[in-house]
């Protein structure tokens, strides 16, 4: 009888441990596009600003040149797409996503299926 409650009480137990692990994970589109969804982005060749927004659209700011873009983020959350409206041939991807905090996000960026990367950070 003892060994009945205990075996009930360890699936309770780790049914609690499962559903608040599943519930913490961050959810990435979500961080992008919370509050104003802007975003200060910096490479080792410049940046910009960049608007996520909620649609799969987004806005990159460089310099006052703006260009409308839309982005993918993988089932993993561990890549991030972005194609550009008018040359949708011009792609970049940023992978190894790792959120360090609400406010920063750091991945590599790849160019057009580029093998090459560059460190990217983006800050809110």
């Amino acid at each position: 009888m003892k060994k009945k409650y205990f075996v009930i009480t360890l699936v309770g137990l780790l049914s609690v441990i499962l559903f608040a692990g599943c519930g913490s994970k961050n959810d990435l589109k979500e961080m992008l596009t919370e509050g104003s969804g802007r975003w200060e982005m910096s490479t080792p060749k410049g940046g910009g600003n960049i608007e996520f927004f909620e649609d799969g659209s987004a806005k990159l700011d460089d310099d006052g040149d703006i260009e409308k873009m839309s982005y993918t983020i993988n089932e993993e959350q561990t890549s991030l797409t972005l194609v550009m409206e008018d040359y949708e041939d011009v792609k970049s991807t940023i992978k190894n996503i790792k959120i360090e905090d609400e406010q920063t996000i750091k991945g590599d960026l790849f160019q057009n299926d580029d093998s090459e990367s560059a460190p990217i950070k983006l800050v809110k």
